[in-house]
């Protein structure tokens, strides 16, 4: 039956028939009327089977609400199988689309660290270049300095053949020979001229000066001398001028020749008398 004529029924029992039962049921137990035994248990009767065709009635309601809602139910499970099927079908194609990024990215990979590589290696080659460069060019740096330095030697040597040797000659011996000088801690810039007048003309004439160079430092001294070529008689000269330094100032002092060239019998003297030697090149 369809739901609505039954709600109709229903409507129509509640309105128009069960307000006269009620009406009769009620006249049973007034003092109007009097009704008899059998007319009561009729009338029981009348309820039970009335409330029974509700009841029925409303069994067939359940029933056709339940069926109704277990149909809702399966077309609801048969949507949610639909949705889920095309959920999965949607997984793997982001599965798929996942796996063919993840290829894609390793290949870019492996074509970076290739790129990597070659730089890795053209890195290498260019500082192996430059290395070769460095090398070659501190080559030509020593040959110019060896080249400079000969330069000042002959310039040197030219200015002593014209009897012309002063300050400026040795600071240029002074500066060619720098490294040996600084090796022996002394510095060049706290060289001092140190004269002594010889009166009685020991050495020079009456009243001339004695003339050394001298550097001190701490309590150290040394008394030095700087020409282009030393010869026996120019170290003997000069040892002869260092002890007379000596006696006349009071002091002991180290000496120590600075020569650009020196003969080779002047070399071993100056180790007899305990003369140290700078030199650019021993014979």
């Amino acid at each position: 039956m369809d739901d609505n004529k039954i709600k109709l029924k229903i409507q129509q029992y509640l309105n128009e028939l069960l307000p006269k039962e009620l009406e009769k049921y009620q006249k049973l137990y007034s003092y109007e009327e009097l009704v008899t035994r059998a007319e009561f248990l009729e009338t029981v009767k009348m309820f039970s089977q009335r409330f029974e065709a509700v009841d029925r009635r409303f069994e067939e309601l359940i029933d056709s609400m339940n069926r109704k809602f277990e149909a809702v139910d399966k077309r609801f499970e048969e949507l949610i199988d639909s949705m889920n099927r095309k959920f999965e079908a949607v997984d793997r194609r982001f599965e798929e689309s996942n796996r063919r990024f993840e290829e894609l990215i390793d290949s870019m990979n492996r074509k970076f660290e290739a790129v990597d590589k070659r730089f890795e290696e053209s890195d290498r080659r260019f500082k192996e270049l430059i290395d070769s460069m460095n090398r070659k060019f501190e080559a030509v740096d020593k040959r110019f300095e060896i080249l400079i330095t000969e330069i000042r030697i002959l310039k040197v040597a030219v200015g002593t053949l014209g009897d012309r040797e002063g300050k400026a000659f040795e600071k240029t011996i002074k500066e060619i020979l720098k490294e040996s000088i600084q090796k022996k801690f002394i510095d060049i810039e706290k060289i001092e001229k140190l004269r002594v007048r010889d009166e009685e003309g020991e050495i020079v004439l009456p009243n001339q000066r004695v003339e050394l160079d001298i550097f001190a430092s701490n309590g150290r001294k040394i008394l030095m001398e700087v020409k282009f070529h030393m010869t026996v008689e120019k170290l003997v000269n000069f040892y002869k001028k260092a002890q007379f330094i000596e006696k006349k100032k009071g002091f002991k002092a180290d000496k120590l020749i600075i020569a650009i060239e020196i003969d080779e019998n002047a070399l071993d003297l100056a180790e007899d008398l305990g003369i140290d030697v700078i030199t650019y090149s021993k014979p």
